[in-house]
């Protein structure tokens, strides 16, 4: 079976990019409570991080309408203050949006959460040039 991992820089960092997406894709798709998981993830949400969006797209897998709201927060939080400022690269704020994109859409009970409400009001006083994806998070 592939799972759509290249391997750039040899066996271990392959075997660890697989894990990840077994991971993510089995607490995705049977709904686990695997809550570890969502702190581990948290170390690596960097905007210089290396393979960045391949991490935030196995998060928003592992993400469903089960996982209790106060554990994805703090996840939240960091992708916010590490990806949506003006010191990193426009890419990588694009990144930043469409990850929060997906995680928001899978478990909108995050938002309802204490602190998500400055979130929102910084998305929306922001004025970034990549607007679309500014507007799919805050709306």
């Amino acid at each position: 079976m592939r799972l759509g991992v290249k391997c750039p820089r040899g066996a271990r960092t392959c075997r660890s990019l697989v894990s990840w997406v077994c991971q993510s894709r089995i607490i995705g798709q049977h709904k686990l409570l695997l809550l570890p998981f969502y702190s581990f993830v948290q170390r690596y949400m960097t905007a210089y991080q290396q393979n960045v969006a391949q991490i935030m797209a196995y998060l928003a897998q592992a993400c469903h309408e089960l996982v209790p709201p106060n554990e994805l927060v703090p996840v939240v939080k960091a992708i916010a203050n590490n990806f949506v400022v003006d010191r990193v690269p426009p890419e990588a704020i694009q990144v930043g949006l469409n990850g929060l994109r997906e995680v928001l859409s899978r478990t909108p009970l995050v938002l309802e959460e204490d602190g998500m409400g400055a979130l929102i009001k910084v998305c929306r006083a922001a004025r970034l040039p990549w607007c679309t994806a500014r507007m799919c998070v805050c709306a």
